[in-house]
């Protein structure tokens, strides 16, 4: 088949977001986004989206078959209606089948393609998209090296077509970049010669994204990616430059890594099909404003926010029971965070470093705060410890400075090294009549001016207590 790259670089849509009224609110609690550009093409607040009786439209564009939004209007209402907000994406293949890879090259350029042929007697054809014979290459679980030299300066699409087995696109495992558009050397900066040629990516059938399969694509506007396509590797994304992205509603685990370093990103649609993520998914992705981890997913390993600074509204699922280890680490604009009811323990650095957070709602039956699982909370004015809570961590709520009062359960036994250090406040009640035991520092740098608070009767226990605020430096008062 051939391409007019013009017209395919225009996108020539031929349909539109339907619903959503003619406003388009960027900021909405349900957006609807067009994987091929990014653009949010219908828009819905959470009350208006539980009366709707339908999904938007499918956008069209010329050379891709839609697949429809990658989820169910029920499954959507159901979600929205747990966390408030919700990105859902349009998933699209090429209507040839083939991948297509975008490029604006300059004359004499020699790029190399490095596919991996997956399955026995595995086949794929390349057309360079410059009117050339396209090359045709065979083998079994091998690499091939295509190479081709462009004549003249110019936008051309390069078609990839499966014509047996699989297509495997990865990239150079010492990270030098994607080989889907490369010199292929280990050399970054000449890789990128190519690699920054490349603009768009449209993902078609029998493919397997691999381990950095798209990364070091610094000029990625768009990606398409069609349900049926495999994801298996780590760092598929890597350093690349996308704006948004659709996952589609058949992909069961975010890989580790998967968009690294994006510093571009803006929103991801996650789906409901999700039930596992990878380590470090989002890390560095600092304009990444909103995520909405779907329930289902029933096991994070840990870092998935960390250092992804910009995010203002997040949830998490119902179907954790432990937060852990640095879900959402410094979300410096985050200032609500509300935790599941069915989420027992928080993780050590959980959401450490989550300075703008006002107010946090805890579930009924919290038993742990891990170390420093709620540090430095810099602007929280508002805790409820649950009934059910018995241990805090070390560090555990270090640094919440301008919390102006605490109260601490009966329930609480344990009490860790530098729990409450460094905190603001004015107040500290203890609702049990045994003192908990208490670790060191536990309470270094309180406020001069905090009065402690015990039930009737128990003054000496407290008073008496290894590691409580000293009763020579704070005014102990029974109630």
């Amino acid at each position: 088949m051939s391409f007019d790259p013009v017209s395919f670089a225009m996108g020539k849509a031929a349909g539109g977001g339907g619903g959503g009224g003619t406003h388009i609110d960027p900021e909405a609690d349900v957006r609807f986004f067009d994987s091929y550009d990014g653009s949010v093409v219908a828009s819905y607040s959470a009350e208006d989206f539980a009366n709707l009786t339908e999904l938007p439209a499918n956008p069209t564009h010329e050379g891709l078959t839609s697949q429809g939004w990658n989820w169910t209007l029920a499954d959507a209402k159901a979600q929205v209606a747990f966390g408030g907000f919700l990105d859902i994406g349009q998933m699209y293949i090429t209507d040839d089948d083939c991948t297509r890879v975008y490029v604006k090259i300059v004359a004499n350029r020699s790029p190399i393609i490095r596919p991996y042929l997956s399955g026995t007697n595995a086949s794929v054809t390349i057309d360079w998209g410059d009117g050339s014979t396209p090359d045709t290459y065979t083998g079994s679980n091998t690499y091939k090296e295509a190479t081709h030299t462009y004549a003249a300066d110019g936008n051309y699409v390069v078609s990839i077509k499966v014509n047996s087995g699989k297509l495997q696109i990865e990239g150079n495992s010492s990270d030098y970049g994607s080989f889907i558009f490369t010199a292929n050397v280990n050399y970054v900066t000449y890789n990128r010669k190519y690699l920054n040629d490349v603009y768009r990516i449209e993902i078609g059938k029998d493919v397997i994204l691999y381990n950095r399969a798209l990364s070091r694509l610094a000029r990625l506007e768009g990606v398409t990616i069609p349900r049926g396509c495999t994801i298996t590797g780590t760092y598929v994304f890597y350093d690349s430059c996308l704006k948004h992205l659709t996952i589609p509603d058949d992909i069961t685990t975010i890989p580790g890594y998967f968009l690294q370093n994006d510093a571009t990103l803006e929103s991801i649609s996650i789906p409901k099909s999700i039930t596992t993520t990878g380590t470090y998914p989002f890390r560095y992705c600092g304009m990444l404003e909103r995520v909405c981890v779907p329930n289902g997913v029933t096991t994070v390993n840990g870092n998935l926010f960390t250092d992804t600074s910009g995010i203002k509204r997040l949830t998490i699922p119902n179907t954790l029971s432990t937060i852990p280890t640095y879900y959402a680490g410094s979300p410096i604009l985050l200032r609500y965070l509300e935790i599941p009811e069915n989420v027992t323990q928080i993780g050590s650095t959980a959401f450490a470093g989550s300075a703008a957070v006002e107010k946090i709602k805890l579930p009924a039956g919290l038993t742990t705060i891990g170390a420093s699982g709620l540090a430095n909370f810099y602007g929280m004015r508002e805790i409820n410890l649950p009934s059910t809570l018995t241990t805090i961590g070390n560090n555990g709520l270090d640094g919440c400075n301008s919390l102006p009062r605490i109260e601490i359960p009966a329930s609480v036994t344990s009490i860790g090294n530098a729990a409450f250090k460094n905190s603001g406040f004015g107040e500290i009640k203890f609702l049990g009549s045994t003192p908990p035991t208490v670790g060191s520092n536990a309470f270094q740098n309180l406020p001069t001016g905090c009065k402690i608070l015990v039930p009737a009767g128990s003054l000496s226990a407290y008073t008496g207590t290894t590691n409580m605020p000293s009763s020579s430096t704070y005014t102990y008062e029974e109630y």
